[in-house]
């Protein structure tokens, strides 16, 4: 019984959990764009090949298997759009013109960037029709998905509302999902919407990250400090909520094994805590690491800590396999 990540979107691979996690884990990645689908199964995606420039290696996965599906609330035939941008390929149609009136801010030399929304990410330059999915018909009974992170350009509800018996029987234990500030598709959920969605199937928001550039409604471009620019995405962190359900231990364990690969370190212990499946000592071995001045980066201390904990965890896990439903 090893760790299930989801990956809705997966065009540059999965990168956001440490090598001592997704060594030990299987991805199940989705990616509809037939060319960016070719990359990710030939390991030759956009970053990756960036990451290789930097000597960085991306983290391996013990399995990992990928589906050319656009997931959507239905199954159904959908048209997908292939956008001037790569990663703004989507499922729900042509921007407003409130895509060409937003411009990111010192967007330097990168072309990317030079030019509104509309022209330089998201105007549409063929479509495909393509058999969309729900994610709760790709997952047997009692399956667990450990992690499941979504990025599919506005459709981000849609996905959800396409895994509502995984939601409801909580076999979903983390989200990340991508979320906008700012309606530029026709239907357009936004982070009030996605939050009420989770909330209301037990999810707790555990944070927010505006790790996205800021833009700027009109072409002039101003310094900083004269203008900080405005929201336009982020990525949004939910747990099943602790303290609102009632939560096997184990499921307690392995939401915080995500939790603490994303710096919620006092989230993630408490959880370890309340599980009482590790003895009081490994618990306090790994507090004590964390806690250590930050003669390394909080994230170097992380993986430091993290280096022998998922060994605890699978041989947790096997021995209670056949007591649990979950795998």
């Amino acid at each position: 019984m090893q760790p299930v990540v989801v990956d809705v979107g997966a065009r540059n691979g999965f990168l956001l959990l440490p090598p001592a996690y997704t060594e030990r884990a299987t991805l199940v990645g989705f990616e509809p764009n037939p060319v960016e689908y070719e990359k990710l199964v030939k390991g030759e995606t956009d970053a990756g090949r960036w990451l290789a420039e930097q000597g960085i290696s991306a983290p391996r996965f013990k399995q990992e298997r990928f589906f050319p599906y656009a997931l959507w609330d239905r199954a159904e035939a959908c048209t997908l759009s292939i956008t001037r941008g790569a990663g703004a390929c989507t499922l729900m149609g042509e921007t407003t013109p409130i895509a060409r009136n937003i411009y990111f801010k010192h967007p330097g030399d990168d072309p990317r960037r030079r030019g509104s929304l509309h022209d330089v990410q998201t105007e549409v330059l063929s479509t495909e029709t393509l058999q969309c999915k729900r994610l709760d018909e790709l997952f047997a009974d009692g399956e667990v998905v450990d992690f499941l992170k979504i990025d599919v350009e506005g459709a981000e509800l849609r996905v959800l509302r396409g895994a509502e018996a995984l939601l409801r029987e909580r076999r979903v234990l983390f989200v990340r999902a991508e979320f906008q500030l700012v309606p530029y598709y026709a239907e357009h959920a936004l982070l009030c919407d996605q939050h009420r969605f989770l909330e209301d199937r037990g999810f707790r928001l555990l944070d927010l990250d505006f790790a996205h550039p800021r833009y700027r409604r009109g072409s002039i471009d101003l310094p900083d400090r004269s203008d900080r620019g405005l929201l336009l995405a982020g990525d949004a962190l939910y747990s099943l909520d602790p303290d609102r359900l009632e939560l096997p231990p184990i499921v307690r364990q392995r939401i915080a094994a995500v939790a603490l690969a994303f710096g919620l370190t006092g989230y993630g212990l408490s959880l370890i805590q309340e599980a009482s499946l590790l003895p009081d000592d490994d618990i306090a071995s790994v507090a004590a690491a964390l806690a250590a001045p930050p003669a390394r980066s909080l994230q170097g201390r992380l993986l430091d800590a993290w280096v022998a904990f998922p060994y605890k965890v699978r041989d947790l896990l096997s021995s209670l396999r056949g007591r649990l439903n979950l795998r």
